[in-house]
């Protein structure tokens, strides 16, 4: 504490220090602010010199305002982790959302979306190298196509679909559970048309792997 303590401080001092300085922050401010209150008393007591009641009494002064101003920067930090914790809730849904209407684009390709870093990783893929294909059948009911799925090991699949003859893919929903049931009614009602379906895996809300085979229907209604 200075030139005037005395200087002689070797590791069996520090040790027993330690006995009496208490471990934890909270309870080391009151034992601090205790010292300074009652060391004024002690020091007419024990006739210590002014100048070494002065300098204990800063050291106290100084290690309490350093603790808490810890404290009050931790509670902002920890308000400030609690509202990106809210916004993270809040916002990576949408932006997830956002990427997948990017990925359903008819011109979207793998390419793009690794410049934009919004495909999943090749290192993430599952051992073994290469991904399962989703298989997928389809059937018409009245008013639908039944579209019944296998995942191929990921968490749910993106479904897409067109009408025989057309160049685009339509992206027609994301499903986790099979089957997904397409109510896209018929271009001209009443008249019957092919169409095609295919599926691919979503794993952690990004497609990998290839595409299922297309399985083809003819619905009526």
């Amino acid at each position: 504490m200075g030139s005037l303590i005395d200087p002689v401080i070797d590791k069996e001092r520090t040790l027993q220090m330690n006995d009496f300085i208490p471990r934890r922050t909270g309870d080391r401010i009151l034992w601090l602010k205790n010292l300074a209150a009652k060391l004024p008393d002690a020091a007419k007591e024990l006739s210590l010199p002014d100048a070494m009641q002065k300098e204990l009494l800063k050291t106290c002064s100084t290690l309490v305002s350093a603790y808490e101003a810890n404290e009050q920067k931790l509670t902002q930090y920890q308000q400030q982790v609690a509202r990106t914790d809210e916004l993270e809730a809040q916002l990576y849904p949408e932006l997830r959302a956002q990427v997948r209407l990017i990925k359903a684009q008819p011109a979207y390709l793998d390419s793009l979306g690794k410049g934009l870093g919004i495909v999943t990783p090749d290192g993430a893929t599952a051992a073994g190298g290469s991904e399962p294909k989703p298989t997928l059948t389809v059937e018409p009911e009245p008013g639908f196509v039944r579209v019944k799925f296998k995942k191929g090991g990921g968490d749910s699949v993106h479904v897409y679909g067109r009408r025989a003859g057309e160049p685009a893919w339509q992206f027609l929903a994301r499903d986790t559970n099979s089957p997904y049931d397409d109510h896209t009614p018929l271009a001209k009602p009443g008249v019957p048309e092919v169409r095609e379906y295919r599926v691919r895996a979503v794993r952690h809300d990004a497609e990998y792997g290839p595409f299922s085979d297309v399985a083809v229907v003819t619905q009526h209604t």
